[in-house]
């Protein structure tokens, strides 16, 4: 009984699994995850990874209104918060020990956009 069951149980998953693929195939759908960017909008960190101490942020289309430089174990290192929005910027990251970072950029449209950062200046 318990064998019976089993194999009940792995054909049902099975026959589940081909049936989705199935499906996904004939509908035209991509099923895979991508993530995408507004048409024109481009953020530029550099240089990437930081050697001098001085990163440079532009972007096009859109203003800067706020960038938080995060450490990998997730706490905040750097928080920078424009008054006005701005398009470039420079930041000094000279006392900073080498490693990956993220740095999150919030736009004056309320678009948060995140990049990864190795420091490597010593």
């Amino acid at each position: 009984m318990k064998r019976f069951l089993l194999i009940y149980i792995l054909s049902f998953i099975l026959f589940a699994g081909i049936t989705n693929n199935t499906l996904a195939g004939q509908s035209g759908q991509d099923t895979s995850l991508t993530v995408s960017q507004p048409a024109g909008f481009e953020l530029n960190i550099y240089p990437n990874p930081v050697e001098n101490g001085r990163l440079n942020l532009e972007i096009t289309n859109d203003n800067i209104s706020s960038i938080r430089l995060i450490d990998i174990a997730g706490k905040d290192i750097l928080i920078s918060k424009m008054e006005y929005g701005i398009s470039k910027t420079r930041l000094d990251l000279h006392d900073l020990q080498n490693g990956i970072y993220f740095i999150k950029v919030k736009t004056t449209s309320n678009k948060i956009y995140v990049r990864k950062l190795i420091v490597s200046s010593r």
